[in-house]
């Protein structure tokens, strides 16, 4: 016989649930706070005046409003890419001895080169 499925109390789900929402709106802020296109109108952050709903009328200025600071602080820091070298290539494909693992090795490499 299977045990019976444990649910979690309505308080257990609606301390979660605050969390969640408290989350959201960071996530919200985050983006609508971003240099990247809107969610809603898609115009980007240094064009929010030519929105059609009017600004503050898009809501990405109500996502904006939370938290002001949260967005910028998320963006990512575009880093200049850094390929492979003709010796690195080489010592790539001297590692493979299958056709299929040349991208494991081309990434494998990548990755070490870019920090990850």
């Amino acid at each position: 016989m299977t045990e019976p499925i444990k649910l979690p109390s309505l308080g257990d789900v609606e301390k979660n649930l605050a969390m969640l929402r408290v989350e959201n709106d960071r996530l919200r802020a985050a983006l609508a706070n971003g240099s990247g296109f809107c969610i809603y109108c898609e115009l980007p952050k240094d064009e929010w005046a030519k929105c059609a709903r009017g600004f503050p009328g898009c809501s990405r200025s109500d996502d904006a409003m939370m938290c002001p600071h949260f967005g910028a602080s998320l963006e990512l820091k575009r880093r200049e890419w850094v390929g492979l070298t003709d010796e690195e290539k080489h010592d790539c494909y001297l590692k493979i001895d299958v056709w299929s693992r040349c991208v494991e090795a081309v990434e494998a490499k990548l990755k070490e080169k870019n920090g990850g």
